[in-house]
């Protein structure tokens, strides 16, 4: 931390027993942070390290002390560049508090990968194991080797219920020229929840995942030389953990303008069968209207 004030108010249960009660960095403070691919570090020390003994402080009696951070100018510096923004944050991180920051515009890339950001806001509110919040970015364009999404914004919301819920939006323009695929105006958007409690921590996402359901429509597309003016697509998946069972539902519809996408118009798609981690037996039914 550079260029801040920081103020430690100390309370005195006892005798020699001095305790953190607050912690206020202000008077525009800067913080450096560094990801090498594998773990967020403040100077040497990791940040997991960090919040870990934070917790365990608290775990052996000394609560743990209110933090106040008010517009701290961060920079991130990870191997595609360095990402920089604006942090506050309040309450006894990490478990109970809000977290808002906003990002700068950024160029970066590694690998043949490049994201150019505009623009990005974080909101996020802990208590205790539940974490409830929303990532907006605008991104002007996100390149892979031979495709590219442009104009995209993307939302991702996290919520706490009953169980764990991810959504998020992507709009956006496609580009794909080695497959001369393009299309305009895409809009994708996904509500999932995941089960309760995992069963291990290093569980795929798919294990994770109970109930998703994903709606896709586009504006003009172009693929193989056809043209669609529209198309839209739906996908439903569930899983039953108790039952080791999955049931996928899938349907699509393209209005066709110089003759449909690969001579389909509509498709349905069901499959359902054993939701094991090597997806075993499986029953497949569908219906093409071409």
């Amino acid at each position: 931390v550079a260029k801040g004030r920081v103020s430690v108010d100390l309370d005195w249960p006892g005798l020699l027993q001095p305790k953190i009660s607050t912690v206020t960095i202000d008077a525009a403070p800067q913080l450096m942070l560094n990801y090498d691919g594998a773990a967020f570090r403040l100077g040497d020390i990791a940040v997991s390290t960090l919040l870990s003994a934070n917790r365990d402080g608290a775990s052996h009696g000394a609560p743990l002390p209110s933090i106040s951070i008010e517009d701290t100018r961060v920079t991130l510096n990870t191997p595609a560049g360095a990402l920089n923004g604006v942090l506050s944050a309040t309450g006894t991180i990490p478990d109970t508090g809000s977290i808002t920051a906003s990002f700068t515009p950024a160029d970066l890339s590694q690998d043949g990968y490049r994201v150019v950001l505009n623009e990005g806001d974080l909101n996020l509110r802990l208590a205790g194991e539940d974490i409830v919040g929303r990532l907006a970015l605008d991104i002007a364009q996100i390149s892979l080797p031979g495709q590219a999404l442009q104009n995209a914004t993307i939302m991702l919301d996290v919520g706490a219920q009953s169980r764990p819920l991810i959504n998020w939006t992507l709009l956006a323009d496609l580009i794909d020229d080695a497959r001369s695929v393009r299309a305009n105006a895409i809009e994708m958007s996904c509500q999932s929840t995941l089960i309760e409690r995992p069963d291990r921590l290093d569980q795929s996402l798919l294990d994770l995942v109970e109930t998703a359901s994903l709606q896709a429509k586009s504006g003009l597309s172009e693929a193989i030389n056809r043209q669609a003016e529209s198309a839209t697509a739906n996908i439903t998946f569930r899983r039953d953990p108790s039952q080791n069972e999955f049931s996928v539902e899938a349907e699509a519809d393209f209005t066709s303008g110089s003759g449909p996408i690969g001579g389909i118009e509509r498709g349905t798609l069901t499959l359902s069968g054993d939701s094991g981690t090597e997806f075993k037996t499986f029953d497949l039914d569908g219906r093409i209207v071409t």
